[in-house]
């Protein structure tokens, strides 16, 4: 074979290499661009949130989203279904997220789909930082899936990640025997994989005396001016853009060590007024109901009730979502002050056990 007719047989074979590896991967889909209903269990892969969020979001049957990080995860879908009466309900939750990571989400649902309702949990570690902060690295954010634009989609199609991840969505659940992980009822959950003894009050004091490992303690731009632009930037433009969403934002009664945490490293106040902000710039918006669970001293202080200090049990889920049926923890401006006020003497008042 001379030289001219090898290069272009390698050529074409190469070509046609090519193209195999762009049919799998369209027809297996296993980041369900383009289709949900496939031929092998859809796995609800937390550490893959970021690439299977868009795909649902734009070929999922829902009108209520649930959004947040890792502590809105374990709201179970009936859930929300029985209390709330929301008839199609679905988690994009995102862990280790950013209000911009979270805001392009919503609003890649927003262009597929019609949103009726989003349920919205305030974790104001989710407003550090610059604007536009995403993850770097592994998992990183592949903004090419939350777009609609089908020319970038070869960085999908033609990607050797994406055919592992082919071949995984195939042969996985011949072995996987993590049936929770395919129940689409309690997609992205992580109750499951936590002892029941993590959940008590020795286990989060140890937790307690190793807090200088948090994040917390060594984040930059930790203050309020960093979470008002991100807020605005990333939520509260969206709010006024669908006026005709209904947005149910909510505080997470984070345990009252995480509070404790923050003023002890200078940045409660800087909390305390991202909060009176979020109410004061919505306060105007018909489509904008806010519930603060954080002055819920009955949750909060029950360290029994958490396994870290943010992250609560799976019945807490439920609990706010009953809370927010009935209408209680609704923060308007007859109570913002006396809500704030109460928050503030809680955790001053607070005294850690064996630090009296």
């Amino acid at each position: 074979m001379n030289k001219k007719k090898w290069l272009k047989t390698s050529f074409i074979t190469m070509l046609l290499m090519i193209f195999i590896i762009g049919l799998f991967n369209y027809i297996v889909d296993p980041f369900h661009q383009y289709r949900v209903k496939t031929f092998y269990p859809i796995a609800y892969t937390a550490k893959l949130q970021r690439y299977i969020n868009p795909g649902f979001a734009k070929n999922y049957d829902y009108d209520t989203i649930i959004l947040g990080s890792s502590i809105s995860e374990n709201f179970i879908i009936s859930d929300v279904k029985e209390i709330l009466n929301f008839k199609k309900p679905i988690k994009l939750c995102i862990s280790g997220t950013s209000a911009y990571e979270e805001s392009l989400t919503l609003q890649t649902a927003i262009k597929y789909k019609n949103v009726k309702q989003v349920i919205y949990g305030l974790d104001p570690f989710l407003f550090w930082g610059k604007p536009k902060r995403i993850r770097h690295g592994e998992q990183s954010f592949p903004f090419y899936l939350y777009d609609n634009n089908l020319l970038n989609d070869y960085q999908y199609i033609f990607s050797m990640d994406t055919s592992i991840k082919s071949f995984q969505s195939m042969i996985t659940p011949l072995y996987n025997k993590n049936y929770i992980e395919y129940d689409f009822n309690r997609m992205y959950e992580w109750q499951k994989n936590i002892p029941l003894q993590h959940f008590s009050t020795n286990h989060l004091m140890k937790i307690w005396k190793e807090r200088e490992k948090s994040d917390l303690a060594h984040q930059p731009n930790n203050s309020f001016t960093y979470y008002k632009k991100s807020f605005d930037i990333n939520f509260l433009t969206v709010f006024k853009k669908y006026p005709k969403i209904n947005f149910i934002l909510y505080f997470p009664p984070y345990s009252i060590l995480t509070y404790k945490y923050e003023e002890e490293k200078k940045v409660f106040q800087e909390r305390l007024m991202f909060k009176k902000y979020i109410f004061e710039a919505t306060k105007n918006l018909k489509n904008i109901q806010i519930y603060d669970f954080q002055i819920a001293k009955e949750i909060t202080h029950n360290l029994n009730n958490y396994h870290d200090l943010d992250h609560y049990h799976q019945k807490i889920n439920k609990w706010i979502l009953e809370q927010i049926k009935d209408d209680n923890f609704r923060v308007n401006a007859k109570n913002i002050d006396s809500v704030l006020k109460k928050y503030a003497d809680q955790v001053h008042q607070y005294k850690i056990i064996g630090e009296q």
